[in-house]
């Protein structure tokens, strides 16, 4: 489970550097730029291969990660701000998960305090 989480993080981070690659490509010309993004489409593959792994049925794999498929192509590549903004939200959540276990731990400790 740790490593499957640990690829989603890494993939995660490739989303985000590949952002700023693309706002930073649309205003100027980066050196290396081209190879940088030939890389992390490769590792978006990879996350599509892991995807699929993980998956046991096709049929359910197409249902689910169609847009992942597209997104892998480099003309709809513009649309992983949509994973970026996922992301963002996820942190949100995980945030205010985070401060509801600590509320729940508080209220636990007073109702279990020193009778």
């Amino acid at each position: 489970m740790r490593r499957i989480l640990a690829w989603d993080y890494f993939v995660d981070a490739v989303t985000v550097v590949w952002l700023i690659l693309f706002l930073l490509g649309l205003t100027n010309t980066i050196e290396g730029f081209d190879l940088a993004v030939n890389l992390m489409l490769t590792v978006f593959v990879a996350d599509l291969i892991v995807k699929y792994r993980r998956e046991p049925d096709l049929r359910t794999f197409l249902r689910k990660r169609w847009i992942d498929i597209l997104l892998t192509i480099p003309w709809f590549r513009a649309f992983r701000i949509l994973r970026f903004l996922r992301l963002l939200r996820l942190l949100k959540i995980g945030l205010q998960a985070e401060k509801f276990r600590r509320k729940l731990l508080r209220l636990l400790r007073r109702r279990n305090g020193p009778h």
